[in-house]
C-alpha cells in the first residue's frame, strides 16, 4: 500500500498508463510522467490536439538496429483535467463522487 507520494515525480513505464493507476497515484499527491502510446486511444485522441509544434523538445535521440533507423522525441506537457480524469467508468453510480483532480505530467512524444 502506498502512503503520501505529496510531492513526488511518480515515473513509470506505458504499463502504468491506465485510469486507476494514475488516479491511485495521484490521489496521494504525486505529480505523474507517463508516456502515451496508440494503445490509450481515448488519451491519444486528446493528446493530438495539444500543439505539439509550440512544445519544445526536451530531448532526442536516434538509433540504428534491427535494419532500421528510429528517432524517440521526448516533450513533456503539464495537463489539468478539471474534475480528474477525462473518463468516468460507466460502471460507477449517478452522483458517486469523480476522482481526485489529476496533477498528472503525462510525457508524450508528437504523434507519427
Amino acid at each position: 500500500m502506498l502512503g503520501s507520494l505529496t510531492g513526488v515525480l511518480f515515473v513509470a513505464d506505458a504499463l502504468h498508463t491506465q485510469t486507476d493507476h494514475a488516479e491511485q497515484i495521484t490521489s496521494r499527491g504525486a505529480h505523474l510522467l507517463l508516456p502515451a502510446k496508440g494503445n490509450q486511444p481515448t488519451l491519444h485522441t486528446q493528446l493530438k490536439t495539444l500543439p505539439w509544434a509550440q512544445i519544445p523538445v526536451g530531448d532526442r535521440t536516434r538509433d540504428r538496429g534491427h535494419g532500421r533507423k528510429e528517432t524517440r522525441t521526448v516533450k513533456a506537457v503539464t495537463l489539468h483535467t478539471p474534475g480528474g480524469t477525462p473518463s468516468r467508468k460507466p460502471d460507477r453510480p449517478p452522483g458517486s463522487p469523480g476522482p481526485a483532480p489529476s496533477t498528472a505530467k503525462p510525457a508524450a512524444r508528437p504523434p507519427t
